[in-house]
């Protein structure tokens, strides 16, 4: 069904060597019906012998391409990386985002792509996909997050629910994507993506894995957690590290972003979400009468719970139209 095409891998890598060898394999190894792949490391300055394991994996396929850089954090990475893709020309026709140390079932993206060129048209397409999470040695645990109600910006702004690795994308989105981003404005670089995609062109989730999403003592913040208790203990740690605070930062952000793609109710909405911060009174009011959702009824309680405690609150001199 396919046509034929290219698609260039996007990985950012950081004192990975225990686990970037296998995961470069599982993307070179992909089965691709009519596609010709490339796999663009930006290391970020690793310290250990990640470079030295880039080097000889090159030496080896030359599909391999290595970028040296300074530490400047995962999130700027990849937008180091998709900036690259954009000064070349956007060359190729899709484009995926890859961590440094899961591993890829060999039909990822050859699904992904199937599922794009049913879909996209076009507009700015971005496929995504829920993973499987196992434990260091890929021990299965679970399935991650799944689509459970529909992708809009109401959820998009408040949950990325699917990983940046599940990502593949046209080169429509790559162009669409903004010039200096500023990435210490962001949660993270797959929310931004979706809420490009989101606003700017079309989702597409697949409930689906096509990928190990290796949990380990280096990424682990509780995903492997299970049960109800469990549930708790991952919000507990996302509320102590801040997350709900480090949303409102990216919510404002994007409203200044998206200002001109944004519809009238939805800038109400995301208006109101931050000026609704200052009392506890207005906080209870919005969460009763709030349009913004999360995938699953507790975590959309957990949301408005969060909310009206102060979960989302920033000082208020940050907070200006």
């Amino acid at each position: 069904m396919c046509n034929d095409y290219t698609i260039a891998v996007l990985l950012s890598s950081y004192n990975g060597e225990k686990y970037i060898l296998q995961q470069i394999d599982s993307i070179l190894n992909q089965k691709l019906t009519h596609g010709q792949l490339d796999l663009y490391v930006r290391d970020d300055g690793s310290t250990d012998q990640t470079i030295n394991i880039l080097v000889k994996r090159r030496e080896q396929d030359k599909r391999v391409h290595i970028i040296k850089g300074d530490n400047i954090g995962y999130i700027a990475s990849f937008f180091n990386l998709m900036y690259l893709m954009k000064e070349q020309g956007s060359q190729y026709d899709y484009y995926s985002l890859a961590d440094q140390d899961d591993v890829w079932d060999e039909d990822k993206l050859q699904c992904a792509v199937n599922c794009i060129e049913k879909n996209e048209g076009e507009n700015p397409f971005l496929y995504q996909s829920t993973t499987r999470i196992t434990d260091e040695k890929l021990n299965y645990i679970k399935k991650d997050a799944i689509q459970k109600r529909s992708i809009t910006v109401f959820n998009t702004m408040i949950q990325t629910f699917s990983a940046g690795h599940t990502y593949v994308f046209n080169k429509n989105l790559l162009n669409s994507i903004d010039r200096d981003i500023d990435t210490k404005n962001l949660y993270g670089h797959d929310a931004y993506l979706t809420n490009l995609a989101v606003i700017r062109g079309k989702i597409y989730f697949d409930n689906v894995a096509h990928n190990d999403y290796r949990q380990h003592g280096n990424n682990q913040l509780g995903t492997n957690d299970s049960g109800l208790t469990g549930w708790l203990k991952i919000k507990l740690k996302r509320v102590i590290h801040g997350d709900g605070i480090q949303y409102t930062k990216q919510i404002k952000y994007f409203l200044e972003l998206f200002n001109s793609d944004l519809s009238i109710s939805e800038k109400k909405e995301i208006e109101k979400f931050l000026s609704s911060n200052s009392t506890l009174i207005h906080r209870i009011s919005y969460a009763f009468s709030t349009k913004m959702y999360r995938q699953q009824f507790l975590e959309t309680l957990a949301f408005k719970l969060l909310y009206i405690f102060g979960g989302y609150k920033i000082k208020k001199e940050d907070i200006k139209w």
